[in-house]
């Protein structure tokens, strides 16, 4: 079987920050007759933060892959990007080894002297996540520089957000 092959595009919105929070993801995949199949996913959260939605993201993105893929994911957020690293064969790629292989080396915290990590739940869940990929690479891209995707994204999440605020919550919540 050829290995399916993602691009993936996500990011966050908060107002304030913590607030009403929105995320979304746009998953991206090539058919074998070179057709850009795209599917778009938003959610949010009552009380959060803007850090909480750009991981939900990327968490949101991941889960809803089937099989084991390649993945190449778009973030403006250079703190998720550093955080989960490169990936590759269930493990992550020693050069650019995100933040995620410490934390869970020191038992799920930010150093060996017990520093309490935030969102703990939410990164454990993305190791496992990326662990079953054929691949992950994280790419930052500059937030509102005109990437297309990015700013469908953007626009997405903080309608998402928006929905949140007024009371209507969708799926993925």
């Amino acid at each position: 079987m050829i290995t399916p092959k993602f691009v993936i595009y996500t990011d966050g919105a908060c107002t304030p920050n913590p607030g009403v929070g929105g995320w979304a993801a746009i998953l991206q995949y090539t058919n074998a007759h070179g057709k850009v199949l795209s599917k778009q996913i938003s959610g949010s959260v009552r009380y959060t933060t803007n850090n909480h939605m750009e991981i939900m993201a990327v968490l949101a993105a991941l889960r809803k892959l089937r099989y084991a893929s390649d993945v190449t994911i778009y973030s403006d957020s250079s703190y998720v990007v550093r955080a989960i690293g490169d990936w590759n064969g269930g493990k992550p790629v020693r050069t650019h080894r995100g933040w995620m292989v410490k934390w869970q080396q020191h038992g799920w915290h930010r150093s060996a002297s017990n520093k309490k990590l935030m969102h703990k739940d939410l990164w454990q869940e993305l190791y496992y996540l990326a662990s079953l990929q054929s691949s992950v690479a994280m790419r930052w891209i500059r937030g509102h520089s005109g990437n297309k995707f990015n700013e469908l994204c953007d626009a997405l999440a903080v309608e998402a957000r928006i929905k949140a605020a007024n009371g209507i919550l969708e799926a993925g919540t």
